[in-house]
């Protein structure tokens, strides 16, 4: 919760035949007590946690992981600490459960990707929803 500021209470700075909000003068207001403070409250933020159910198929050879939730900005440093040093020779990401998916989960996506490359190993995505298609086929391109 937050306490607005009426835009008539704010101070001014004056330069030349121009008026305008300055820091100087939001500053000192707020030192003379003109302004209210901003009030926020004081409860933690969610937060948010990857859910990843592993399934290892045909002798540790094809590691299917089941996704949920969102793959964001929020989640990707939880996603790549659990799915890089995964040591099956091809990784299945089964996305059907994924409800979010930005930029930054792309971007973490790609990395596994190379990185999995680079060691000689495979990755596929199984079950993407059509906007996560959408997503994924822009970031590629």
């Amino acid at each position: 919760m937050f306490q607005a500021v009426p835009a008539n209470s704010m101070p001014k700075e004056s330069g030349g035949n121009q008026t305008r909000f300055g820091l100087s003068a939001i500053r000192d207001a707020l030192l003379t007590q003109k302004i209210h403070s901003v009030l926020y409250s004081s409860l933690p933020m969610e937060c948010i946690r990857l859910e990843i159910i592993k399934q290892t198929i045909s002798n540790d050879e094809v590691t299917v992981m089941h996704l949920g939730v969102m793959l964001s900005l929020e989640t990707i440093n939880q996603f790549l600490q659990l799915v890089r040093p995964e040591p099956a020779l091809h990784l299945v990401l089964e996305m059907a459960a994924v409800t979010s998916l930005d930029s930054a989960g792309i971007g973490a996506l790609m990395h596994l990707f190379v990185h999995r490359k680079s060691q000689r190993q495979k990755l596929s995505l199984a079950e993407l929803a059509p906007q996560g298609k959408a997503v994924v086929e822009v970031g590629v391109y």
